[in-house]
C-alpha cells in the first residue's frame, strides 16, 4: 500500500469517528452526549493522534464544562439554539444556510436526501427531521469516511477513490457552507460553554476536512 493511501486510511477512521461523536453533540442532549459522556474522551484522543494541540485543548474544554454546566443549563441552551419552541439562534437545517429564502425542506433538503439514496442510504422511517439536519450529514460524512477505510484496508483503491470524490462532493456543495454557517451561529448565541465550545470544535474540524 502506498504511504498516501496509508495516510489516508488512519485519517478515515480518525475523521469519521470524530464526525459520528460531533453528529451525538448535536442530538438532544438527554438522548445524546449527557447519555454518552465517554465520547469525549474519545475525541480528545483522536485530536491527540492528529497532533493538534488546539482542538485538544477545545475537546477538553467541553469535556469540562460537561461536568461543571448543569444538565438543566445544557438542555435549555440546545432547545433554543436547534430545537425551539420559540425561534431558533441557530437552525441545524441546511437549507436555512443555503437557500435565499432560508425555508425548511427546501431543495437543497431533497438534494440531500438524493444523495444519501444515491450511495445505498436513506433516513430512517422514525426519523422525524429533514435529512440535511446537521446531525444527519455528520452521520452521513461518517459512513463516508468508513467506506473510504473499509475500501482501503481491503485494498479497494479504485472503491476508495469514488467514496472519496462522493466526500469531497458533498462537504464542498452541502456541508462546509452549511457547518461553516451554523457553526459561527453556535458560537455567538450558545449560552453555555459546552455549545460555545463545540461550535469553536467544528469549525477547526473542518479545517481538516477542506483539506482531506
Amino acid at each position: 500500500m502506498m504511504v498516501s493511501n496509508a495516510k489516508t486510511l488512519s485519517h478515515s477512521a480518525i475523521f469519521g469517528n470524530m464526525m459520528h461523536i460531533l453528529s451525538v453533540l448535536m442530538y438532544t442532549p438527554k438522548e445524546g452526549i449527557l447519555n454518552e459522556k465517554n465520547l469525549i474522551d474519545n475525541l480528545i484522543e483522536y485530536a491527540e493522534d492528529l497532533e493538534d494541540d488546539k482542538l485538544v485543548s477545545k475537546v477538553r474544554n467541553i469535556k469540562q464544562f460537561l461536568n461543571e454546566e448543569s444538565e438543566e443549563d445544557i438542555v435549555a441552551d440546545h432547545a433554543q439554539l436547534m430545537v425551539g419552541p420559540f425561534e431558533l439562534s441557530a437552525p441545524p437545517y441546511g437549507s436555512v444556510y443555503l437557500e435565499k429564502n432560508r425555508k425548511i425542506m427546501g431543495d437543497t433538503t431533497m438534494e440531500v436526501g438524493q444523495f444519501y439514496f444515491d450511495c445505498g442510504l436513506e433516513v430512517a422511517s422514525d426519523y422525524n427531521d429533514p435529512p440535511d439536519h446537521i446531525a444527519v450529514e455528520m452521520e452521513f460524512i461518517h459512513f463516508l469516511f468508513s467506506e473510504i477505510f473499509n475500501s482501503l484496508n481491503e485494498d479497494k483503491v479504485e472503491d476508495a477513490e469514488n467514496y472519496k470524490a462522493k466526500l469531497r462532493k458533498f462537504l464542498k456543495k452541502y456541508y462546509l457552507p452549511f457547518s461553516e454557517n451554523f457553526a459561527e451561529k453556535i458560537k455567538d448565541n450558545a449560552e453555555t460553554n459546552v455549545y460555545k465550545i463545540t461550535g469553536d470544535a467544528i469549525l477547526h474540524i473542518n479545517k481538516f476536512l477542506k483539506e482531506f
